[in-house]
């Protein structure tokens, strides 16, 4: 992914069913789980998800829920297996 994507050009409708359904699951406490194949645009979804917390605060959450802070942890920077010795 390049470092430079501009989040603020992707429309605030980009991956809107997608969208709907993390912020269904935020709005009701619960945890998920983004899973596909390689290419797919998980990677893409989930920083949206985290670079546009507006976008789900206005379109996606009950009005009288607060926005959502998010902490991305994306595993594709990891440079290998984790060492235990």
């Amino acid at each position: 992914m390049p470092k430079n994507r501009r989040w603020s050009d992707y429309e605030p409708t980009y991956r809107a069913a997608e969208m709907e359904t993390l912020a269904g699951w935020m709005a009701l406490g619960h945890s998920g789980s983004v899973v596909g194949p390689g290419g797919s645009g998980k990677s893409n979804v989930l920083n949206f998800l985290c670079h546009r917390p507006e976008v789900i605060k206005e379109r996606y959450l009950p009005t009288d829920e607060p926005a959502p802070a998010i902490v991305p942890v994306d595993l594709n920077s990891l440079t290998g297996p984790p060492s235990f010795g």
